[in-house]
This record gives structure tokens, sequence and C-alpha cells, in this order.
């Protein structure tokens, strides 16, 4: 219904962080309610547990706010890119308790080489001031708990880096799974506005919900599971590899169909189910020793 009340109105929702980046100039085509009605229909998408996560419209807002700002503060140019990255560390550091990761992230990203320190002070403490208030009005509390202990120490590197080859492959899956449905979504005959494509994302997302519920965003408990995982079988491996493989279609689906949401939750369930797969394979065949 929003993107049908957008194209009469001939708007569109807030710039990408991609296009922002790409050209701060876009500065000029936000307005205070463009970042909010794009938080708006994140907050939709999420509400109705699709397959996508806040943190990649929490960084788009704190970048698109900054730039506002600054371009409504008269900057221009190059200091409108400071502005870019210090709202989009602000929106990482807040979305991710990680106001370092944030600063990192958007030097790398957003200001790439640069030796401004003013940049460079501007970003940190809007990253640090961020995440503190954050935790002053909703506290501090890790996303995720964590009780094994890896006490073999190099005999289990070999494990890791089967983890990692493993969650390699399912990102590759991912990738060419978002760029199938979006050629998939590209061949929808015209009688189907664009506008629509959201809704048959959201189609889909409830179908497979209906066999496999667990593959719904509704926070990051399922992870929590994943992680204190206490079921040793095969069947467990083959349930959590089927979770992790569903979880690439349902999130291709709904990142390319136009709901409004990041890729970083869906990344992080996959990556746990495949990892918590390689994990108790590994010890069904004798070659670890974790939650023991």
């Amino acid at each position: 219904a929003m993107r049908f009340a957008l194209k009469k109105s001939e708007t569109t929702l807030a710039p990408t962080l991609k296009d922002l980046n790409k050209d701060p100039s876009k500065a000029v085509e936000i307005t205070p309610w463009k970042p909010a009605l794009k938080a708006g229909a994140a907050a939709v998408t999420l509400g109705t547990a699709n397959s996508l996560g806040p943190e990649g419209p929490v960084v788009e807002l704190g970048g698109n706010i900054g730039l506002w700002l600054g371009s409504k503060l008269g900057y221009s140019g190059g200091d409108l890119r400071g502005f870019l990255a210090a709202g989009t560390a602000a929106g990482l550091a807040a979305g991710f308790n990680a106001p370092i990761a944030a600063i990192f992230f958007s030097l790398e990203v957003v200001l790439q080489q640069t030796n401004d320190r003013q940049l460079l002070t501007v970003t940190l403490l809007s990253a640090v001031i961020s995440a503190a208030v954050k935790d002053a009005l909703l506290g501090l509390e890790p996303k995720f708990i964590v009780e094994s202990d890896l006490t073999n120490g190099l005999p289990e590197v070999p494990m890791f880096l089967l983890v990692g080859a493993a969650c390699g492959a399912m990102a590759f899956l991912l990738e060419e799974g978002m760029a199938k449905s979006r050629r998939a979504f590209d061949a929808v005959p015209d009688a189907i506005p664009e506008e629509a494509h959201p809704m048959i994302g959201s189609v889909f997302m409830a179908a497979t919900a209906l066999v496999i519920p667990q593959t719904l965003f509704l926070g990051y408990g399922g992870i929590d599971q994943m992680l204190q995982n206490g079921y040793i079988s095969w069947g467990a491996v083959v349930t959590l590899l089927a979770l992790a493989s569903v979880k690439v279609v349902t999130t291709s689906v709904c990142s390319t169909s136009g709901l409004v949401g990041g890729v970083f939750a869906p990344s992080l369930f996959i990556g746990a189910a495949t990892g918590a797969a390689v994990g108790t394979g590994a010890q069904l065949l004798g070659l670890g020793s974790y939650n023991e």
C-alpha cells in the first residue's frame, strides 16, 4: 500500500547508502519525512516477520539524517561526505552496539582514504555518542549467549577452517539466489506493477513459514537456540542445513522483492545454522568436543 501511495504522489523512499556514497549531492533529495517513511516501511516488513533484518535500515537511516543535516547547515561537496560518515557510524553503532566497528566501517566504506582529522574526530564522536544514548535508553546487553568453552586450542583450528569454507559456500548461494530472484522479478509481466512485488515477497514468505516457521524473523532467539544446541544426531545436521538453505531462498526473495530490510540478520542465521551443522557433524564423527 505504501508503494502504491508513493507512486501516486510521484515520490520515493530515502536513497540507499550505496546511492548516497556514490553521490552525496543526493542530499538535496532528502526531506525529513523520507527517512522516517523508510523506517516505517522497515518496521512493517520486520513486524510481519519477513526474512530480513533491522541493521541495514538503521545504517541507512543514520546516513540519510546525517546528509540532511549537513545540507540544511549549508555544507556541500566533500563536506557532505563527512556528515554521511558520521550518520552512518551513528546508525551502525546503535544498531550493533559496536561503536569501534562502526568507525572502521565508515572510514573504509564512506570516507575511504582520508587524513582529515576533523572528519575522523566527528565520525568517532558520532559513533560513541550514539552507542551511549542507546545504552542509556535501552541498556547494553549481548545479542547472543555463548556458553561453550573451546578448550582444545590448535587441534580445533581445522574445524574452524571447515566452518569458514561451509559458510563461504552458503554466502555464494545467497549471492546467486539474490541474483536469480532479481531476474525473476524483472521478468514479472507488466500487468503486475512493480509496487506489488513486495506483496509477492510477503506471500512467498508466509507460505514458506506455514511449513518452516523457523525462517521467520522473530528476533535472535533462533540463533541463541542453535548456539546452545544440545541435540547431537545426524537428523539435527540435516535439519540445520535445511534451515540454512531455506533461509537463503526466503532472504533472496524478500530482499529483491522490494521489502525494506537488511540481510545481515539473515546472514547471521544462515551462518549459525551452517556452523552448528558442521560442529554437530564433527562431534558425531569424533572430531570435536564442543558443549561437553
